[in-house]
């Protein structure tokens, strides 16, 4: 039993270890344009409560209605802990900058099953899509080469991007970010 345990553990530290150099190189890395027609996506909608009722999946919904509001798109998995944390830090933003008309949504790139279970233990206060596996190109378009998660981008009123962040970042940094907005 130590043995597998330390085999998991060396097998852990390595693959945290590799990842370093793919979250720095993408870090500081120039936004490309944006996309033009982001608004016209479609994605089944969980809504927006934090308490689910089970298949409390809606239809999907078009994100047309954000379009001309300042936005910040997470694109996140449950069995992302990078994830997980990074949904903390924006949900205390989301309620410090709900008065602002900034909006928040999470875009889940799993299944819906597995997105509501996550959603049961932990509570997500802004509006969650389901994008399933495909929601890594979805995030492709905003300027996500590497496809990694988490992936975060803060689009101006024009529907521009403003800002994008590969990797898990400080409550801090986004507040700068939404604060030049």
């Amino acid at each position: 039993m130590l043995r597998k345990s330390l085999i998991f553990l060396v097998i852990w530290a390595v693959a945290v270890t590799a990842s370093v150099p793919f979250y720095a190189s993408a870090r500081d890395r120039v936004p490309p344009p944006a996309l033009t027609n982001w608004w016209q996506t479609k994605l089944p909608q969980l809504p927006g409560s934090t308490a689910l009722a089970p298949a409390a999946i809606s239809h999907q919904q078009s994100l047309a209605q954000y379009r001309g509001k300042p936005l910040v798109i997470h694109f996140w998995a449950p069995w992302c802990p990078h994830c997980i944390k990074e949904i903390e830090t924006l949900s205390a933003l989301y309620n410090e900058y709900a008065r602002t008309g900034i909006q928040f949504i999470g875009v889940a790139v799993d299944s819906a099953s597995h997105v509501e279970q996550f959603t049961q233990k932990v509570k997500v206060p802004y509006p969650l899509y389901i994008a399933g596996f495909g929601g890594i190109e979805l995030a492709r378009g905003f300027g996500n080469a590497q496809g990694g998660l988490p992936f975060t981008v803060i689009l101006n009123k024009a529907g521009e991007i403003h800002y994008t962040a590969l990797g898990r970042r400080s409550a801090a940094e986004f507040r700068q970010q939404l604060n030049n907005l």
